[in-house]
């Protein structure tokens, strides 16, 4: 609601109905994904009990909301200027655009499968079957659900091609909303209402210091993050253009979490909505909630207390409600083909010594530069320890097909709280901290902005050569032609599988 404050327009808006607007935002899909794959009985059951679980998260909620003091904005109450809100919305729509969203600008390579995967579920019945190979398409679907759903409806109107347009155009919508729910998150959570465009513009731009070796050995190219080889962490833009169905989620997930770190209550849930999403992230955060747990138990005398939220109705539920899916997930062919393991040493470096230097080398410049800066200010803050020590940790272990995915996607939401600690050394200083280190803080984001301005640049380029029309990567047409890549999407064995046998609408004419 708009008021006067100052002599100027001020919006007020909810902290507790951004919160919930986001956990239904990020469980909406994994409803209709459970009303339209699973046997009907299933799906009411389940969507039942996954709502269940965010009634009980908007109790709490309004429970812990303070009681407005008259004359005063109370402690839910966040407020930006009009124009604040304007550049947020413009911002997340003009990112969305040039991650080629939609259709409308240069898409990565890496949209050839997402596409697929939008083709599929237009094309053919829910859930999704190959008859002519025994498999189903059995993949981390909850980006597409509803643009797909929307598409179909549009198609049987209007027909096919329609259907695509329409489903492409609700994935750009989609991004935009999601997008400004995270702006809004992160800035309720900073409580600024002044500076907006420089605190969204440090989360676009936010990156680890790529730039810096890239200009010592003289190498540039198009995708400056993969100078180490072995492993990367994606700038936030990369995130976007490239995995967009995991990064954004994701995003939203981990300001959840910043929003309510010592509430043990809504773990489960804040975690598992992103389960249909994004399972690599997940993992990052459940690194984290575990270790808030255990700094919970040491620093709370009353540990029954604690364990009492643990076994909180949200987080009772948010597990039960997620089982099909995980049910789901595990049924994909992948999933046992590359185990969870730790890698510390590999073919690439012919000495242990070599293998060392080069992971002391990528910590130092992804993210141990900012940590050090931030460390006089944050050494006694448990989540920017644990998101250190994860960090850290990551690039040891190994998970999936490709080697070096575990590490590009469960350091997600450890990147983005770093990222929120930068933002609030610069916008929320304290008394005793150096202007010294703020310009050194404010260098090193300058250097890693330019990962995230690389990524823009090939985007403009590859628009440029192709005569300044869409470049949209959709060369497959379904998952099934997606050459090497195509079991990652699969379930192999459909009659083997107990979600298909048991818990999935069976194929038609069986």
């Amino acid at each position: 609601m708009p008021l006067r404050k100052g002599g100027g327009t001020r919006v007020r808006l909810s902290i507790s109905g951004l919160k919930t607007a986001a956990v239904l935002s990020l469980a909406a899909p994994t409803v209709l994904f459970y009303l339209t794959h699973l046997r009907w009985y299933f799906g009411l059951l389940s969507s039942a009990v996954l709502g269940a679980a965010v009634f009980f998260y908007r109790k709490g909620l309004n429970d812990e909301r303070p009681a407005e003091l008259p004359g005063k904005a109370d402690g839910d109450a966040f407020e930006l200027s009009p124009g604040s809100l304007l550049f947020c919305l413009l911002a997340a729509a003009a990112w969305t655009y040039l991650s080629g969203i939609g259709g409308f600008f240069a898409q990565s390579l890496d949209f050839n499968n997402r596409n697929a995967i939008l083709h599929d579920l237009l094309d053919h019945p829910w859930p999704v079957y190959f008859p002519e190979t025994d498999s189903a398409l059995t993949y981390y679907l909850g980006y597409w659900i509803l643009p797909a759903l929307l598409g179909k409806g549009g198609g049987l109107l209007f027909g096919p091609a329609f259907a695509w347009t329409l489903a492409n155009m609700m994935q750009f919508l989609q991004t935009v909303w999601l997008l400004l729910l995270a702006f809004l998150l992160l800035l309720s959570y900073l409580r600024r209402g002044e500076h907006v465009a420089g605190v969204v513009l440090l989360f676009i731009f936010f990156s680890g210091m790529d730039g810096l070796i890239c200009f010592l050995r003289e190498e540039w190219s198009p995708h400056i993050e993969w100078w180490s080889v072995t492993w990367e962490y994606p700038s936030m833009t990369t995130s976007l253009f490239w995995v967009y169905n995991q990064a954004v989620p994701a995003w939203i997930m981990t300001l959840l979490f910043l929003h309510s770190a010592g509430d043990i209550r809504t773990y489960a849930l804040i975690g598992l909505i992103c389960l249909p999403y994004a399972p690599f992230p997940l993992v990052g955060l459940v690194v984290l909630c575990a270790g808030c747990f255990c700094v919970a138990l040491v620093r709370n005398r009353n540990r029954k207390a604690v364990w009492k939220m643990v076994f909180s109705p949200e987080n009772l539920l948010a597990v039960l409600g997620m089982i099909p899916m995980l049910l789901f997930l595990t049924s994909n062919h992948a999933v046992g083909g590359d185990p969870f393991h730790v890698e510390m040493y590999r073919e690439y470096y012919p000495t242990l010594g070599n293998y060392l230097y080069k992971y002391v080398l990528f910590l130092g410049i992804e993210w141990g530069i900012y940590a050090a800066i931030l460390f006089s200010r944050f050494r006694k803050d448990p989540v920017f320890l644990l998101s250190c020590a994860s960090l850290a940790l990551i690039p040891l272990f190994q998970m999936g097909a490709n080697y070096n995915d575990f590490v590009m996607r469960a350091s997600t939401p450890a990147l983005t709280l770093l990222c929120v600690y930068c933002i609030r050394f610069l916008t929320q200083p304290s008394p005793r901290q150096r202007r010294l280190l703020s310009w050194a803080l404010v260098a090193a984001l300058t250097i890693g902005a330019l990962t995230g301005a690389t990524e823009m640049k090939r985007g403009f380029a590859e628009f440029r050569l192709n005569g300044y029309r869409p470049v949209v990567r959709d060369e497959y047409g379904s998952v099934l032609n997606a050459k090497e890549e195509v079991n990652y999407f699969l379930c192999t064995d459909v009659s083997d599988s107990f979600f298909y046998r048991v818990l999935a609408k069976q194929r038609e004419n069986r």
